[in-house]
C-alpha cells in the first residue's frame, strides 16, 4: 500500500514535471499534467478490484489513504515546483 501511495502521489508527478521540463509546454501545461498525475486513483480501480476479486478490501483502503494524503501533497508540492 505505501509502495503505491508513494508511486501516485510523489514519484509519478516529479516524473511528469521532468518530463515536461522542455521548451513545449507553457507553465500552464506543467502544472495541469502535474496536477492530473498527482490526483489519487478513481474509485473505479475499487470497482475492479471488487468485479475480479483482487483483494478490494486492500484497493479500497489504499484509495481513502491516497485522497486523504493527496490533499496535503498536492498543496505542499505544487507550492514547492510552482
Amino acid at each position: 500500500m505505501i509502495i503505491a501511495i508513494v508511486l501516485k502521489l510523489f514519484l509519478k508527478p516529479i516524473l511528469a514535471l521532468w518530463l515536461t521540463g522542455n521548451g513545449m509546454f507553457t507553465d500552464m501545461m506543467r502544472e495541469i499534467v502535474f496536477i492530473e498525475t498527482a490526483l489519487p486513483s478513481a474509485i473505479l480501480t475499487a470497482v475492479y478490484a471488487k468485479k475480479y476479486n483482487c483483494e478490494p478490501q486492500l484497493v479500497s483502503g489504499t484509495i481513502m489513504i491516497s485522497l486523504i494524503l493527496s490533499i496535503l501533497s498536492i498543496s505542499l508540492s505544487f507550492m514547492y515546483f510552482f
